[in-house]
């Protein structure tokens, strides 16, 4: 399956908290982008978080796995499964003619 993880920071982390963790914060963000799980990271510009596109997940806890303590202990995570455009089609053209 295929998900849609949303990381925001807690609001109580300080700048000043952070200043001296972002050269280890930059080498996680590293390790993250070379998951094979992981399609594409990026950040936000209105706020501090990234997003993740996971691909190929398909066991309980991965995500967990994937993600790990240096992403759960820090903020805040949304995890959203995603469906295709296609594949949303296809179930709408059902529906439809189910009378749904």
């Amino acid at each position: 399956m295929k998900f849609l993880v949303i990381w925001k920071s807690f609001e109580t982390i300080t700048q000043d908290q952070t200043r001296p963790l972002r050269a280890d914060a930059a080498q996680g963000l590293e390790q993250l982008s070379n998951s094979p799980k992981i399609k594409d990271i990026g950040g936000f510009d209105d706020e501090r978080g990234l997003y993740m596109i996971l691909d190929d997940v398909n066991a309980d806890g991965e995500i967990s796995e994937i993600l790990g303590p240096e992403v759960f202990d820090n903020g805040y995570v949304e995890v959203h499964p995603i469906v295709s455009v296609e594949r949303l089609g296809e179930l709408f053209r059902q529906w439809a003619q189910q009378g749904r």
